[in-house]
């Protein structure tokens, strides 16, 4: 029998992790094929590596977030190198759409930058990722420690 938990649950992963997972993908994917007049002044202003890395930063974490909440095991298991994976392949996929954008230009800094941000998000990830999401690096108790060293 299927409790109101388990019906629950699905919803609640798509409204907290896969709406905003997309949502932030297409922001992203919006914002780097927008041709280049169409930038407001302030945002160019911040500064090409910014730009560039902060996005990405934040992606990883929505991304990540959302791959703790799947149901698929291979996903939820791996959910920070997925996210990686997946900062990676966007951020190549915005790269090449700029050929297409006037006044952008396809560029390996960018790409370089964009995956800069995601590493920094999976490294940040791996040292406070339990306190965020409950599920970053193990830790273990002095009885955890002493009870391997006895087996």
């Amino acid at each position: 029998m299927i409790g109101s938990k388990n019906l629950y649950k699905p919803w609640r992963q798509w409204v907290l992790g896969w709406i905003p997972f997309w949502l932030a993908s297409a922001v992203v994917v919006w914002g780097y094929a927008m041709p280049l007049s169409r930038v407001p002044e302030r945002v160019a202003r911040c500064g090409d590596f910014l730009l560039h890395v902060g996005p990405f930063f934040v992606l990883f974490f929505i991304s990540a977030h959302a791959f703790l909440g799947s149901e698929r095991e291979w996903l939820r298991d791996r959910a920070r190198d997925w996210a990686l994976a997946y900062g990676i392949l966007l951020g190549s996929l915005t790269e090449w759409l700029q050929n297409f954008s006037p006044g952008r230009v396809c560029d390996f800094n960018d790409w370089a930058a964009n995956v800069v941000g995601g590493a920094l998000g999976w490294l940040i990830f791996g040292v406070i990722g339990n306190e965020i999401f409950g599920n970053g690096p193990e830790k273990t108790t002095a009885s955890q420690t002493a009870a391997e060293g006895i087996e």
